[in-house]
């Protein structure tokens, strides 16, 4: 099997708002895959929550849990399922794990994800059979795509020699080098007076080849 060489791709990070959650038009390219920066309130290390709030989260209402923290979430009737236009934690500083949420519940809870999800911070390692616009799962804890049916893909090289992938389906996959590695990488480009061929793994792209799409 022939390997082709894989450039390497150096990606500008911006943020975006919650109240912005659609992708940026360059986004899908791999130009810009940023963090979702969230305009919420910052909380102190134990976050302070309504009656409502505690309420929903004590009999596992995450309908209830999810609008409360502001996010846009419905549920199908018909199959108890949750919709949510994006995804990620409840703020930069604040997990829903410290809100005293199973996080892991409240994932699997959700059926569909239909702007950005970022996993960053995240205590969720396995997802379901579960359907996603965008996904980065860039350093956060996931090991397992499960069932789950992707359109965007993004993540580090370093996480797919650990990743299980083989049961998810997939359409765009981006594999973006960390910051430091880029940089190094790219003094060490600066040196070179000929050609650069960058050849990652060989067995671990033929096996992502290999995923079903």
């Amino acid at each position: 099997m022939n390997i082709s060489p894989i450039s390497l791709m150096n990606f500008s990070t911006t943020g975006i708002t919650k109240n912005n959650a659609k992708p940026a038009s360059n986004m899908i390219s791999g130009k810009n895959l940023a963090p979702l920066a969230k305009d919420t309130v910052s909380f102190s290390a134990t976050p302070e929550t309504n009656i409502k709030l505690k309420a929903a989260i004590h009999r596992e209402d995450y309908e209830e849990v999810l609008k409360e923290l502001d996010y846009d979430a419905e549920k199908d009737p018909a199959t108890g399922k949750l919709y949510v236009s994006e995804y990620s934690q409840p703020d930069e500083d604040t997990t829903f794990e410290d809100y005293g949420i199973n996080e892991q519940r409240l994932f699997n809870s959700i059926k569909q994800f239909e702007g950005e999800t970022y996993m960053q911070n995240s205590s969720v390692v396995k997802l379901g059979d579960q359907n996603f616009e965008f996904l980065n799962i860039e350093d956060s804890k996931v090991k397992d795509l499960g069932h789950a049916k992707i359109n965007v893909l993004v993540l580090n090289p370093e996480q797919v020699k650990d990743l299980n992938f083989k049961n998810a389906q997939i359409n765009d996959l981006y594999i973006v080098e960390k910051d430091e590695t880029g940089d190094k990488i790219g003094k060490l480009i600066n040196q070179i007076n000929g050609e650069l061929y960058y050849f990652p793994d060989a067995e671990k792209i033929y096996k992502l080849e290999q995923t079903e799409i």
